[in-house]
């Protein structure tokens, strides 16, 4: 993700109309949360890829680390951590 982060700020230095601009602006929008990758579907994140600069020969490379088992594994661990906060004493706790 952090190769996404530079992307945006090199596009950032080089946008030219208000519709990248626009683009741009979504693109942050959607990355702040972690592991949107997964959300969203292929074309949407290879368009995303190609308007960001990734060239035609780095973009399935590029494609297969964002949505790469350990990125997965990174979401599911941040995920893991706001959900089970309570869960151990739930189900440790005896109704007798």
């Amino acid at each position: 993700m952090d190769k996404v982060q530079e992307l945006i700020l090199k596009k950032e230095m080089n946008i030219n109309t208000n519709e990248e601009l626009e683009k741009l602006n979504l693109i942050k929008k959607i990355i702040k949360n972690e592991g949107c990758f997964f959300d969203l579907d292929f074309e949407t994140t290879i368009g995303i890829l190609e308007f960001l600069g990734i060239s035609e020969n780095e973009m399935l490379n590029f494609y297969m680390k964002l949505t790469s088992a350990q990125e997965f594994e990174k979401r599911v661990s941040k995920e893991r951590v706001f959900i089970d906060e309570n869960i151990e004493n739930l189900f440790n706790e005896r109704h007798i």
